[in-house]
């Protein structure tokens, strides 16, 4: 069996994705001085887990793994989040379902679906970033901005397609 640059390539990126959502998780931690979910080294682990699960299931061709390793992985979250809501009575589900994004993310890019999954890191990795910025501005809105926004929304994806 020869290692491909692509395969290489690919597992690169599922790491670098699961690392920096754990770096900004951390940030955040560290920044609001709470011990939470996960950090670098668990998302970078879950993004790790998560192309193995995906090269595995390219690899003997069934999706009978990525199945158990995604229940796997949901079941890991909600006992995870259960503990912390019990110790800290904390709650809040941002990083644990971050958590199973990435693990989601790591399985695309496994899946060679590498545009998709970076596309959305970002997209995720921004909302995670703006946090202040959008309670502030979801603060600053009014009910009638909010009808507006959602007669927009209609006439502009149901009406004129």
């Amino acid at each position: 069996m020869t290692i491909s640059w692509l395969l290489i390539q690919n597992f690169g990126i599922a790491l670098l994705l699961g690392f920096v959502v754990g770096l900004e998780r951390e940030f955040q931690h560290q920044k609001q001085k709470i011990a939470d979910f996960a950090g670098v080294r668990t998302f970078t682990l879950i993004a790790l887990f998560g192309w193995l699960v995906g090269y595995l299931t390219l690899q003997i061709d069934t999706t009978a793994i990525l199945a158990f390793a995604l229940a796997g992985m949901i079941l890991f979250v909600i006992v995870s989040y259960i503990a912390i809501v019990w110790k800290q009575y904390k709650l809040g589900a941002t990083s644990e379902f971050s958590a199973i994004i990435v693990f989601l993310l790591a399985l695309l890019v496994a899946l060679d679906h590498v545009l998709i999954a970076v596309i959305s890191a970002v997209l995720m990795i921004t909302v995670l970033a703006y946090k202040g910025h959008l309670h502030d501005f979801a603060k600053k809105l009014r009910l009638g901005e909010v009808h507006a926004a959602v007669k927009f929304a209609v006439i502009s994806l149901v009406l004129l397609p």
